[in-house]
């Protein structure tokens, strides 16, 4: 393979967030082992680092290869194991050390992927672009490949059949981990605050929230949980048991059944690793990421008088109106891991949650996590004995669409999507204008759209909303014709 083609393959492994890829095609042994010898050299200045993977096939020869590379250095290393995202990030973050999680989140095998945190319980931003460079100085300077054009192991590890990391050296900290993650979610849930049950369906996707969700519901008393596709964690099958591990109105359609058959208080999707939360509300409704920040809001402004709420460009007004009645502050961010990351260090910021199920109580902890989302949504409709459809009827009413629309290549998408910018910013007045993400544009008072070109896809992403539910569908028709054609309507 040409040392171009590596290259080529090198930015597609090496993303904004995380490091992902095809197994072994692109993520393979030969790769991971590189990228924990860059680890170890370069970028931890610990002298510890936790490990851990959810339950794809590839996981644990690509955790033993990390490992490899990694024992190049110094670094003394621990594993927590088959592990949920959330107990993976809290562990960094209280024991103060940093972390590499082997997880590709929602995408479905053969793809897996490296997520690595910082000892503050945030993820590596920055620190990926200087894995890529080191990645790429390596290829040039020598003659090797790292990818594959086979679907062959690269390592004799592919094979084997075990499922636990094979180095003796490397100290089991599962326990531990656990531990301190269900002491920390006991504390959220205040069950000691409760006077009636609730129960709860879940679906964890044969996923990573199966290495905890059975062992804390065993500590919980005032929660019944119905769990679907959640066995015990020895009992967990590799790759999903064949479901795609992504939280969508389709994929909890069983969930939403069960729901309303046996009348639970609410629902939740996890996604493969667990750090996002579909939720459905005791009505069987799959609830949007950002309405359903609108809920968090409602509650947690009462307990934070006057703190900011994070709105991502894409959310539904309907949570910048609870927001404001309620007597919080708003702040616009750019839709992204690392823009919401950053903003939420601020002082007075108790919230933000995002159209993509992720929701950051910074309150609690610096990271995003699914079951923290269920328990602070168990800890306050317990507390105000209410019911979350209730809650949902009483938010304001908008009609909120997204659509993708698809280009042939990335210039294409670029052109076209600059053309379009300059032709929003000639027609509409300035105080009409959001340009913090693509653009966004204020029709009126109750109507608003946003088009944002994708940064890995070559499509453009649409979002209209407006209270009335005829003009947010033509209001999509107008602009995705627009996009599409060059050609500006009349609005």
């Amino acid at each position: 393979m040409t040392t171009t083609e590596q290259m080529r393959r090198v930015n597609e492994v090496f993303l904004a967030y995380d490091i992902r890829g095809s197994y072994p095609t692109l993520l393979n042994e030969k790769v991971m082992m590189l990228v924990g010898e860059i680890l170890g050299t370069d970028l931890i200045s610990s002298s510890e680092l936790l490990i851990g993977y959810d339950n794809r096939t590839s996981s644990i020869p690509l955790a033993n290869a990390l490992i490899t590379g990694l024992k190049k250095s110094k670094v003394t290393l621990k594993s927590a194991g088959f592990i949920a995202n959330g107990a993976m990030y809290y562990a960094a973050w209280k024991m103060k050390i940093p972390a590499a999680y082997i997880t590709a989140s929602h995408v479905p095998p053969p793809t897996n992927g490296l997520k690595l945190i910082r000892s503050d319980g945030t993820s590596f931003l920055e620190e990926l672009q200087v894995i890529k460079e080191r990645f790429l100085q390596k290829i040039i300077e020598v003659e090797d490949d790292y990818f594959v054009n086979s679907e062959e192991p690269c390592h004799p590890w592919a094979s084997s059949n075990f499922r636990s990391i094979i180095d003796e050296n490397v100290q089991n900290v599962q326990e531990e981990v656990k531990s301190l993650y269900f002491d920390f979610l006991l504390s959220v849930l205040k069950e000691d605050e409760f006077d009636h049950r609730l129960s709860i369906a879940i679906d964890a996707m044969n996923g990573a929230t199966s290495s905890v969700l059975r062992p804390f519901f065993s500590k919980v008393e005032y929660l019944t949980p119905l769990l679907l596709h959640c066995p015990p964690p020895d009992e967990v099958p590799l790759d999903y048991g064949g479901i795609i591990p992504e939280p969508t109105p389709k994929s909890a359609s069983e969930l939403i059944d069960m729901i309303k058959d046996q009348n639970m208080d609410f629902g939740v999707v996890f996604d493969g690793d667990g750090d996002r939360s579909l939720f459905i509300d005791d009505k069987g409704r799959p609830l949007d990421g950002t309405l359903m920040t609108a809920v968090f809001a409602r509650f947690l402004l009462n307990d934070y008088p006057g703190g900011t709420v994070i709105v991502p460009v894409d959310a539904t007004q309907a949570l910048t109106d609870v927001v404001l009645e309620r007597g919080g502050n708003v702040e616009y961010v750019r839709i992204g891991h690392s823009f919401i990351e950053q903003a939420i260090k601020k002082n007075d910021v108790i919230l933000c949650g995002e159209s993509s199920h992720h929701y950051y109580f910074p309150r609690f902890c610096p990271f995003s996590d699914g079951i923290l989302s269920m328990l602070v949504l168990s800890h306050y409709l317990a507390l105000e004995n209410i019911k979350l459809s209730q809650i949902i009827d009483s938010l304001p009413r908008y009609e909120l669409l997204r659509k993708n629309i698809s280009f042939n290549t990335h210039s294409e998408k670029k052109d076209r999507f600059d053309f379009f910018r300059k032709e929003v910013l000639d027609m509409f007045d300035h105080e009409q204008l959001t340009l913090i993400d693509g653009v966004k544009v204020s029709i009126d008072s109750e109507s608003w759209f946003l088009a944002r070109p994708s940064n890995t896809e070559p499509l453009i992403r649409l979002i209209v909303e407006s209270r009335d539910k005829d003009r947010a569908n033509s209001l999509m028709k107008t602009v995705e014709g627009w996009l599409r054609s060059g050609q500006p309507p009349q609005f």
